[in-house]
């Protein structure tokens, strides 16, 4: 009996509760982890419905395992297109650069070593002829020298003007 699929759902659960667990108890090491965990979750779906899709019989009902496994890969598929969008956005960058110089969050962590982008938060922009307007909400993991913060940056762009913060929480 294969049991790869039962491997990765404990590492899966253990990744998930390690990035809320590091947070809790101030560990600042891997902050990642939970959205990698959801992800391996969500991988794990996949790979045991493929098991359970070989391992039923030729006039059964498939659907239900196929139906699952195009879910899970079409959540996945979205999930890592929407991250490769959202890291190379230009209000990513302008939120990365407002918190490079705010000095209370560079007293309150340390230098800045690098950013790690949530998967949470979103982007809306709109272009006519006048030019691109826009708003995100970025979700960004900060990691000082001293210890991680979790920043959700909101950030506006009017016609014709750059990316510009407008709250920081």
């Amino acid at each position: 009996m294969f049991t790869g699929y039962r491997y990765l759902l404990v590492i899966s659960c253990i990744v998930i509760a390690y990035g809320y667990l590091c947070r809790a108890i101030g560990l600042y090491f891997f902050w990642e982890s939970s959205y990698i965990g959801w992800s391996l979750l969500f991988l794990t779906g996949i790979v045991y419905l493929a098991y359970r899709l070989r391992k039923k019989e030729r006039n059964s009902r498939k659907w239900p395992e196929i139906l699952g496994v195009v879910i899970l890969s079409f959540i996945l598929l979205v999930q890592a297109v929407l991250f490769i969008v959202f890291s190379s956005h230009p209000s990513v960058k302008a939120a990365e650069d407002y918190i490079r110089k705010n000095d209370k969050i560079i007293a309150d962590i340390g230098a800045i070593a690098s950013f790690s982008i949530s998967p949470e938060g979103g982007i809306e922009s709109k272009s006519d002829s006048s030019g691109t307007r826009g708003a995100a909400e970025v979700h960004l993991i900060v990691k000082g020298a001293k210890k991680y913060l979790d920043v959700a940056v909101l950030v506006t762009k009017r016609a014709e003007e750059e990316w510009e913060v407008v709250d920081i929480k």
